[in-house]
């Protein structure tokens, strides 16, 4: 039996809120004196994971764009371009949100908290929107910021959908025969596939380039201190994905889980 899953796209991908375009005082927002068709034009939207080694990035300009996602040194690139049409319509939504005059707090110590930062560059003036480590989106601009936020996922999101790439996940026989029950989530996708000799395939979501694979096998009937299956092991795996690859096969090879992308 084949299951179609879809990945849930990480972190700032996921939260893509609906701008409502607030241009009053009581938003933060005044008089704005930002360019009606700037010359020179490059946002990059940065979100650190804190303790977690992740890391994404998000880079917008007139001639290029790019979504880059790094994890454990293992680092995801897609891009695209923008027509005309499609840049002068997120220029004027970010315009409309008054981001050059949202501000952020910055005081104390915070530690390991990460967070999104956004650098804008229009005809040589830089606009630094910061909510990241110590630094805090003041009460005032929150709603313009959310939207400045979901105006960029938005692209994010609808670029590097159209790129994913539908690949077959095949658990073999050894694991499947291995007395334990096995579980295979990619990228931190909606659901764990729950492999067993009835469901031994799913199809998945995958980016053009590195996935994350983890495998997980359970004691059959057993509870830990927590409550949850006890497990026998873990394993997180990054291998790459194109165009040309047919599936990916997991299996238990030598007393170890194995993975293998077939093209």
């Amino acid at each position: 039996m084949k299951i179609h899953n879809f990945i849930t796209l990480p972190l700032f991908l996921v939260l893509i809120a609906c701008p409502q375009n607030p241009n009053n005082e009581e938003n933060g927002s005044s008089n704005s004196k930002l360019p009606d068709s700037p010359k020179e034009f490059e946002l990059t939207m940065s979100d650190g994971g804190g303790m977690t080694p992740e890391w994404e990035e998000v880079y917008i300009s007139r001639d290029s764009a790019y979504w880059s996602f790094d994890r454990y040194k293992h680092e995801t690139k897609i891009k695209w371009k923008l027509s005309d049409k499609e840049f002068d319509q997120f220029y004027d939504d970010l315009k409309a949100e008054k981001f050059d005059q949202i501000k952020s707090n910055c005081e104390g110590e915070v530690y390991d908290r990460g967070g999104i930062s956004i650098r804008i560059i229009i005809d040589g003036e830089y606009y630094n929107i910061d909510n990241s480590g110590n630094c805090f989106i003041k009460e005032k601009y929150a709603e313009n910021y959310s939207n400045v936020v979901g105006l960029i996922n938005k692209q994010i999101a609808d670029h590097v959908n159209a790129q994913l790439i539908e690949v077959p996940l095949v658990v073999g026989d050894e694991l499947l025969n291995s007395g334990y029950d096995v579980y295979v989530d990619v990228n931190q996708s909606s659901g764990s596939f729950h492999a067993h000799p009835d469901t031994t395939e799913m199809n998945f979501m995958m980016y053009p380039g590195f996935n994350q694979f983890v495998i997980r096998m359970n004691y059959r009937d057993s509870t830990n201190y927590y409550g949850s299956p006890a497990q026998f092991a873990y394993e997180q795996l990054f291998e790459e994905i194109d165009s040309s690859t047919q599936n990916v096969t997991i299996n238990w090879v030598d007393e170890k889980i194995d993975i293998q992308v077939n093209n």
